[in-house]
């Protein structure tokens, strides 16, 4: 036995095997794997505690979440929920980035930005069902609804009215359209309106009014809304949300009872002539519920595909 032998330690150089610190060939300096690492050592085996089915299912759940509140926030008017649920989601996922950043986990980081990514997408998209649709939708709901209305009934008591449907041979009186332009604004808006009437003769004292902007000549072709389709006898009264165009539409009623010698009641209603105003009404909503599944199974698939993507990587890091 030479000097500085193994066996003269009492240990034998086969027992260091690959790990003899001196006397092998093909040592190499190992190291444990990393359990925060993206990059993953050993044949192909699973290493991270990130799954496949959390890959896919946890950003599109959170995409779920946001629109389904979105969907119940436009349609009820809660309108609190449309700025809670997405700050706190969007607080809960900040933190998870940045916990798992400062640990180094880094498919975990991936995941919070695929889900903070889907939260923000499913803010963009419920913000244009809310407010392209939704709002409009309570609005509508929130007011009533009157049938085989005449022309004639006092508009005072239709004041919380938000749709009328009219009798059958109510019409809009396009002989006395009145479009009322502010001269002291160039390119200005035009503000049209025409009587509601059953077309009886001596109807003068008006209490209903089609309205609409831009959509008529001073004196002459009203064409705002539905009111140029044959048939139509039904609309769907101003709203306060309407307020920017009121002024100019009550000049206008003042310019019309000027011109045709007619009587506006104090209580009359300006309305936007519609040929299905119920029907409109709950379009809204299925507009939305139709774009917010439509965007959801899209969606999904395109997480799938990220999911599939990403999963070899974490497992194999390579």
């Amino acid at each position: 036995m030479g000097y500085g032998s193994f066996e003269e330690a009492g240990q034998s150089a086969t027992a260091w095997g690959a790990n003899a610190p001196f006397g092998n060939e093909d040592y190499e300096q190992q190291y444990p794997p990393s359990d925060h690492s993206i990059v993953r050592s050993g044949g192909g085996t699973p290493r991270t505690k990130v799954n496949l089915y959390e890959l896919i299912f946890v950003p599109w759940l959170l995409l779920v979440i946001i629109l389904v509140c979105y969907m119940q926030a436009g349609a009820y008017g809660y309108h609190a929920v449309l700025l809670l649920i997405p700050t706190i989601l969007v607080v809960l996922n900040v933190w998870f980035l940045i916990y798992h950043y400062k640990k180094q986990d880094n498919p975990e980081v991936v995941l919070g930005i695929l889900s903070l990514t889907a939260v923000v997408i499913s803010l963009g998209v419920g913000c244009l069902g809310v407010y392209g649709c939704l709002f409009e939708f309570h609005t509508l709901s929130q007011g009533a609804s009157y049938f085989n209305v005449l022309s004639s009934e006092p508009a005072a008591g239709k004041s919380d009215a938000t749709t009328l449907v009219f009798t059958n041979f109510t019409k809009v009186d396009l002989n006395r359209v009145f479009g009322w332009t502010d001269i002291s604004q160039q390119g200005g808006s035009t503000y049209c309106v025409a009587p509601v009437s059953s077309g009886k003769p001596f109807e003068n004292r008006i209490q209903y009014w089609a309205a609409g902007v831009d959509c008529c000549e001073a004196r002459a072709n009203f064409a705002c809304y539905d009111a140029t389709i044959p048939g139509t006898h039904a609309a769907l009264v101003f709203g306060k949300d309407d307020a920017a165009s009121s002024y100019g539409l009550r000049q206008a009623v003042a310019g019309a009872q000027a011109l045709y010698g007619v009587t506006a009641d104090p209580s009359y209603l300006l309305l936007k002539w519609h040929k299905d105003p119920v029907g409109y009404r709950n379009s809204l909503f299925q507009q939305t519920l139709t774009l917010f599944f439509v965007f959801g199974g899209v969606y999904l698939v395109i997480s799938s595909m990220i999911g599939f993507a990403l999963m070899p990587v974490f497992a194999s890091g390579k």
